[in-house]
């Protein structure tokens, strides 16, 4: 069972738990409630308005294309994760000043392909990272928000976070 005042109070293992019940709440949900159409209205009705054959048609479509972009974003981070640290030594491409933001000591994962930019900070003393922003491509959004989490967080986001959720 997990028990927590709040979800940042939870593990990675319990988050994942936590997912897989959602999942099979939402499928017993939506199972219920074909099962209420087809007694209240038989078996045929509720297959003339169950609209979820369409949204699953189209949740499938969407979820394929999105997928290969998640598998792409994970397996880069992961490869940035080995050696951080910008290059010669590492993958990390130092920001600097970008779209009027100093954003010195933060740090690009670019994905042309796929037009997806991660902007992450480093805590030097574990090269530790520190994901940011996860999002399209586009630069004025991504380092306008980076630079928000700095104004908001200060320094911060340059510590080991994970040492803090413990």
């Amino acid at each position: 069972m997990i028990k927590a005042e709040k979800i940042s109070d939870l593990s990675k293992e319990e988050l994942l738990e936590l997912n897989k019940i959602f999942a099979k709440n939402w499928l017993a949900h939506d199972g219920l409630w074909f099962q209420s159409i087809e007694e209240k209205h038989g078996m045929d009705m509720a297959i003339d308005i169950d609209m979820d054959r369409e949204a699953w048609r189209r949740s499938t479509v969407i979820e394929a294309r999105r997928l290969p972009v998640q598998k792409q974003v994970l397996t880069g981070i992961s490869k940035v994760s080995k050696n951080p640290l910008p290059h010669p030594q590492g993958y990390g491409k130092p920001l600097g000043n970008k779209g009027g933001n100093n954003l010195t000591g933060f740090f690009k994962i670019r994905y042309r392909d796929i037009g997806i930019r991660v902007v992450y900070s480093l805590a030097l003393e574990t090269s530790c990272m520190n994901i940011l922003i996860i999002s399209e491509r586009d630069d004025n959004y991504c380092y306008n928000m980076a630079a928000r989490l700095y104004e908001k967080y200060g320094d911060r986001v340059f510590e080991d976070i994970f040492e803090t959720l413990e």
